[in-house]
This record gives C-alpha cells, structure tokens and sequence, in this order.
C-alpha cells in the first residue's frame, strides 16, 4: 500500500463548526476574553456574531491581563479600549450593539 493513501485513510472528515448547536458555540465562545469576542470572533460570520451578542456571554467580564499588559498612556489606544469595555459592558446588559 502506498504512504499517501494510509495517509488519506488515517485522516478525519472536514467538520463545519456551525452545525454544532448554538450552545454548544456559546461554551466555546466563553472560553475567550471580551476583547477576543469583540475584535475578533464576532467578525468571523454572521452566526457567530448573533452568538457573541448573547447576555449570558457577558456575565462575567475581565479586562485585568489587558490592564497589566498594555501601556495606556497613548491617548488614542486608551480611547479604544474605553469603547470596547463600554461594548462589552453594554451587551451585559442586554444593550447589544
């Protein structure tokens, strides 16, 4: 038997994330920080967007390893993550945006 067909053999079906369940990716989708929600995941597709906008998302928000890890003295970044932190608490509220 040739080495690519084994190959071919041993590897697993291509799988479409969104057929999992809605809660299922709203697990997965805790297990990121607000600012990865906000800047990156909910920009993904159009159904993961309306999963980010879920209340139970935003229970809980912790931007403390983005307090330790960036300077905040440039005006303008501060600026940012002020929008971004008001985002995240907006949706926590159930003021999606």
């Amino acid at each position: 038997m040739e080495l690519a067909s084994m190959i071919r053999k041993r590897e697993a079906p291509a799988r479409n994330w969104l057929e999992l369940p809605a809660e299922v990716l709203l697990v997965i989708l805790q297990k990121l920080g607000a600012v990865e929600i906000l800047t990156t995941a909910q920009n993904v597709c159009s159904l993961l967007y309306k999963i980010c906008k879920d209340p139970f998302l935003w229970r809980v928000i912790n931007f403390d390893y983005w307090n330790r890890v960036h300077n905040f003295e440039d005006w303008n970044r501060l600026f940012y993550w002020k929008n971004v932190c008001k985002r995240a608490v907006d949706r926590g509220c159930d003021r999606s945006t």
